[in-house]
């Protein structure tokens, strides 16, 4: 598991990193980073800690200008109904009513979704312990080649 910021190589003015420990921190000190906004994703790890713990996560995002949640990584635990990532999402919502919190329940979907929401500038955190740790790479790729596709290098 990553600890600390592991920034990625900066694409199009943005910056990805992931961390797979304490969120909090991490969002805090990365408000002042002097970014023009923190975009986090975040995937909840394991059901049963998700079940217990989904509202705790209101103020968790504190410093951050977007954040898009991911559905469960269950980690080898079964799915338990009603235990999904919209908890989170809730929770934050409810905790900070102008916060700008998405949800995006398909894994496999996120970088896009990142993607889209990423402007020139960002910075973009990756956080949670699941195979949300692919995803700078993965986001990386997407904006490199759209950068490509920009500058004529593509279709």
């Amino acid at each position: 598991m990553k600890t600390g910021i592991d920034p990625g190589c900066p694409v199009g003015g943005i910056m990805s990193g992931g961390d797979g420990g304490s969120r909090r921190p991490v969002v805090a000190a990365a408000a002042q980073g002097g970014w023009d906004r923190v975009v986090v994703a975040f995937q909840p790890h394991r059901y049963s800690r998700t079940e217990d713990l989904w509202r705790d996560f209101g103020p968790v995002f504190d410093g951050a200008d977007v954040v898009v949640v991911a559905d469960v990584d269950g980690a080898g635990e079964q799915p338990r109904p009603g235990i999904t990532g919209q908890l989170v999402v809730d929770a934050v919502r409810a905790a900070r009513p102008a916060l700008d919190v998405r949800y995006e329940p398909d894994r496999r979907a996120l970088a896009d979704h990142l993607a889209g929401v990423l402007r020139p500038g960002d910075l973009c955190l990756t956080l949670g312990a699941g195979d949300v740790t692919g995803v700078p790479d993965e986001l990386l790729r997407r904006l490199a080649d759209a950068d490509d596709r920009g500058a004529g290098g593509g279709a």
